[in-house]
């Protein structure tokens, strides 16, 4: 996972991930709270020929500020990071 962006709620928080060109990857992203975000923008996705994936998805309103985690996996090979929503 190359870098996140966390938002407050109902913001648009940020992953970018850097992997082989072409990989099939895909992202889960456990709120604070432990409830995974389920936005139809968190669907797996493909990395470019540069390797690079972008994801851009809101947080839910309902949020509760705190430090979630976002869990990438690309070909079979899974990292996890730390992605704030703020207050």
């Amino acid at each position: 996972i190359k870098s996140t962006f966390g938002a407050r709620p109902g913001g648009i928080a940020q992953v970018v991930v850097q992997t082989v060109p072409g990989a099939s990857c895909a992202i889960e992203h456990v709120l604070p709270n432990g409830r995974v975000n389920s936005g139809r923008e968190l669907l797996p996705s493909r990395a470019s020929g540069t390797g690079v994936v972008l994801w851009k998805f809101p947080i839910p309103s309902d949020a509760q500020p705190g430090q979630g985690r976002v869990i990438v996996s690309c070909n079979g090979v899974s990292a996890a990071s730390i992605i704030l929503t703020e207050p």
